[in-house]
């Protein structure tokens, strides 16, 4: 059935997941069993859970709004230009993006997961000091939890930097036998390695300002990369540039989010405590 049934076959394993879920959901009670139940959880238990997660919703839409533009802006130079090898190199490239981003993406899990513990402990031994004022920076042990993230956002950051550099670029038959599209490759593979080089940072970085309930901070820092930068991807689109301005944009999105959320935390989590 080709595209049209994959597509018909996720769609189903979706429903049939989403009727699991629902199902499970049920059976635990989890689910209000009366309309009144319906209208009291629609009420102020919604507004909160809408109050925290509304700047992680702005960060994932603007993430994804991010991506969709890069790729809408490839498609449209490399078609304008007549540049099909560009495209393919283009849709490689993308791939070899999604298989490296997720190390990246784990650092911000692993900073979320253990810096709570870590602001606890910091709390737990402050007790029998003298008060510290009211701040966001961070105590010795939750430091040291950052800085370890940030060390091997530096390590995991180089390896992924290095392989999806040197595996298009070096090794160009692996993906394809096209000597255009082994050019194209060789051409804009340094912009995707160099990315993933600041994308690990960023994670760690992240982490710690969602941990550290700087979530507010985040979803706006997002919201406004996300507007500069698909503004710049439909201008290089429309001035049908090649590819590769197409993935200097994204690297130049990747620094200038990594910078940021670096400044950030590095003038308030990191920042010294001060007695009150």
């Amino acid at each position: 059935m080709g595209l049209a049934g994959a597509a018909l076959a996720t769609t189903a394993a979706q429903i049939v997941a989403l009727i699991a879920l629902l199902q499970d959901a049920a059976k635990g009670k989890f689910l209000p069993s009366s309309p009144r139940q319906w209208a009291r959880s629609a009420g102020a238990p919604l507004r909160q859970i809408f109050t925290k997660g509304a700047p992680v919703v702005a960060a994932l839409s603007a993430k994804t709004a991010v991506l969709l533009s890069l790729s809408y802006a490839a498609a449209s130079t490399a078609t304008k230009r007549g540049d099909l090898a560009a495209l393919a190199a283009h849709q490689i490239l993308v791939g070899l993006y999604f298989v490296f981003a997720p190390v990246g993406d784990a650092l911000s899990q692993t900073v979320q997961t253990f810096l709570p513990r870590s602001i606890v402990a910091d709390q737990l031994d402050e007790v029998d000091r003298p008060p510290q004022k009211r701040s966001k920076a961070l105590g010795p042990k939750s430091r040291a939890v950052v800085k370890g993230a940030v060390f091997a956002a530096l390590v995991l950051g180089g390896l992924d930097a290095v392989m999806a550099w040197g595996l298009p670029a070096g090794l160009p038959t692996l993906f394809s036998r096209d000597p255009a599209v082994a050019a194209a490759l060789r051409r804009t593979a340094p912009y995707l390695g160099a990315a993933l080089m600041v994308h690990g940072l960023s994670s760690a970085t992240e982490g710690t300002m969602l941990a550290n309930r700087d979530a507010g901070v985040l979803g706006g820092l997002y919201a406004f990369d996300a507007a500069v930068v698909v503004a710049a991807f439909f201008a290089v689109a429309k001035a049908a540039g090649p590819v590769t301005s197409v993935w200097r944009v994204f690297l130049g999105y990747n620094l200038l989010r990594c910078s940021q959320f670096a400044l950030r935390v590095t003038s308030t989590a990191l920042r010294r405590r001060k007695t009150a």
